[in-house]
Order: C-alpha cells, then structure tokens, then sequence
C-alpha cells in the first residue's frame, strides 16, 4: 500500500525520483574523479555530501507540500531519519 501524500504523488514515487537522481549524480562523480589524480579517495566524502543536499531538497518538498495542503507530507527520508534542517557534512565540499 502506498502512502498518499496530499500534494498528488506517493512517497515510492517521490523515493524512486531521489533514487534515479543518486544513481546518476553519483555515477557523474565517479566519472570525474576518475580523471584527477588521487580523486577516488574522495568520492565517498562526495556522495554523503549528494545525499545531504537530496535529504535537504526532500524535506523543503515535503515541507512546502505539508504547509500548501495542510497536514503532515511527511518528514523522515527512506531510512526514517529526519531530514528537516540538517544537511549533514556537505559543507566541506562547498
């Protein structure tokens, strides 16, 4: 059974957009840090970072979402931790 957020879309849906959106981000960072020296080392920095920038775009949708449409739209990311305000470590890399 899916869980039906007010503003039309399920959270499987919304879950396999961030999903395809990872896979192709990351496979574009492993590409280029293949081409700089000593840049594989730092591809798993790089893909926490593209995580938190998702958790932090997910959560301002499903805020936007809940606020437009009233109700709860939802506030934990796929692995049910809370994406509202935290970005986790991507400042390092900005």
């Amino acid at each position: 059974m899916s869980n039906f957020n007010p503003n039309g879309f399920t959270n499987e849906a919304l879950q396999g957009v961030r999903h395809e959106v990872e896979n192709q981000m990351g496979q574009a960072i492993d590409h280029y840090a293949s081409h700089v020296p000593g840049g594989t080392q730092f591809t798993p920095e790089a893909k926490r970072a593209l995580a938190g920038v998702l958790d932090g775009l997910q959560g301002q949708l499903e805020q936007q979402a809940a606020s437009h449409f009233g109700g709860n739209a939802g506030s934990s990311n796929s692995h049910g931790n809370s994406i509202s305000g935290s970005q986790g470590d991507q400042g390092s890399l900005l």
